[in-house]
């Protein structure tokens, strides 16, 4: 067990740290492009997103359901932040998206509000060992 926990470790650390490097050097190269700056962002929340899923896995004593709700809001900017690359790429101009990225900016904010609320997760049961959230 200990040492499944502590390859899982060393590989969040290695995950987080080569995402948050690849995304320095990016937004570095060139910090006024509109995609770069897109790019870094969501380097950097999927390694924010890799910390707290690894804590979600191993919280500490009674934080089930705040980790997994974590889990949750911190994935919800990384479907917007590839959508609007998506949309961006190749340009470097954020004037070119700025309609979509309101759009979905007003959204994001709508679904980590209710990621936050028991409407998508009430609480948490405990069967043989596992914690199993329970959908509101």
């Amino acid at each position: 067990m200990d040492y499944t926990i502590n390859l899982e470790l060393g590989s969040l650390i290695f995950v987080v740290l080569s995402t948050a490097v690849l995304a320095f050097i990016v937004i570095y190269h060139n910090p006024s492009n509109f995609t770069n700056r897109l790019f870094s962002l969501l380097s950097l929340s999927f390694a924010i997103w890799a910390m707290v899923n690894y804590f979600s896995l191993h919280p500490p004593i009674g934080q089930n359901l705040f980790w997994i709700r974590l889990v949750l809001i911190t994935a919800a900017p990384q479907a917007v932040l590839f959508a609007l690359f998506m949309r961006a790429f190749p340009s470097t101009k954020f004037e070119e998206i700025k309609k979509e990225f309101y759009i979905f900016a007003f959204f994001l904010v709508i679904q980590i509000y209710l990621s936050i609320t028991p409407l998508v997760f009430e609480g948490i049961s405990v069967v043989n060992g596992r914690v199993i959230p329970i959908i509101g």
